[in-house]
């Protein structure tokens, strides 16, 4: 129904070098932003024209509709309908989208270069926080309950490592069921628009993290969502929070049967890559069968974020499994 309009979609050419294409209703159809580059926001009217109920209208933009390649959108599609509503809870005001139901919120801030808070509207706390310049080349930060501490982050555009220079970026503060904290660093707190996303678990997420063992009879990552039931995974994308890895983001769609080894990465704009790091995606978690360091390196912190349906609804009802 008009009820579930796309709200945030990123498109990815899977034949050629371009960039990974992030669009939202709260910054508007034709403004992209590039999560595999430090770019301001760039708007292209011949990119995502419009939110549709069930998808988005593209343009003739290469990065998006380049004939005869192929594409992937991962299209998140939430109740609220328009391009958000005021947020006046943190220190800064903020503008957002939110499902709750979802777990998701997409929204926009302006900074002032002080230690802050925003409100990010989920009705409970994110465990994955991502933060973007719209207007500067500044970079991607990510916040995630996975890693050693809330005095650490991560960067969605580079294959670094966690960074534990969190003191600056989220001011060394975990988010609460109403805020998420930034700190005085200019990249994600000065006097120019910034563009984030939170995501809490929910029915249909999950955000955590586990141990690689380094095998090729990989370690298994039990995936559950806010009510401790298993999921049953669509789409997931995982980081190797303690090594210079790239991201790496799948799907049931580019790959329907196990095992699951069509990868695109997040923080490059290569094409789609067709290797041998295998990931079986079962009922309830991810099971990894390879020894990768970007999957599996031995005793390394792999952080993740998994979308999916869960096995039994809140109504008790069973709707997935395998």
């Amino acid at each position: 129904t008009d009820q579930f309009q796309s709200a945030f979609s990123w498109i990815k050419n899977r034949d050629a070098t371009d960039s990974n294409m992030w669009f939202d209703r709260v910054r508007g159809a034709t403004k992209d932003l590039h999560s595999d580059s430090t770019a301001a926001q760039v708007t292209n009217v011949n990119t995502v024209q419009r939110f549709l109920e069930a998808g988005v209208q593209v343009g003739n933009d290469v990065q998006v509709n380049t004939a005869n390649e192929s594409y992937v959108l991962w299209n998140w599609m939430m109740e609220a309908t328009g391009s958000g509503t005021l947020n006046e809870v943190g220190s800064i005001d903020s503008t957002v989208l939110v499902d709750t139901t979802l777990g998701m919120s997409v929204g926009t801030y302006t900074g002032t270069g002080n230690n802050a808070t925003i409100g990010h509207g989920l009705g409970v706390a994110p465990e994955m926080v991502l933060v973007k310049s719209v207007d500067s080349s500044y970079g991607w930060y990510v916040y995630h309950v996975g890693l050693t501490a809330n005095t650490y982050y991560l960067r969605l555009d580079t294959l670094a490592a966690q960074s534990s220079g969190g003191a600056t970026i989220f001011n060394s503060t975990t988010p609460t069921s109403t805020v998420f904290s930034v700190g005085t660093n200019s990249e994600v707190n000065s006097a120019i628009e910034f563009s984030f996303m939170a995501f809490a678990p929910s029915q249909f997420i999950s955000i955590g993290s586990y141990e690689g063992n380094g095998n090729v009879d990989g370690a298994f990552a039990p995936l559950l969502n806010s009510l401790g039931i298993p999921i049953q995974p669509i789409a997931f994308f995982t980081k190797n929070a303690d090594g210079s890895n790239n991201w790496d983001m799948r799907d049931t769609s580019r790959n329907p049967y196990n095992p699951t080894r069509n990868n695109l990465q997040p923080s490059t704009s290569g094409a789609e890559y067709v290797g041998t790091d295998y990931v079986d995606i079962v009922t309830g978690g991810l099971k990894i069968r390879t020894s990768s360091a970007n999957l599996n390196g031995s005793a390394k912190t792999i952080v993740y974020f998994a979308i999916g349906t869960p096995m039994i609804d809140t109504d008790g009802r069973i709707i997935a499994g395998k």
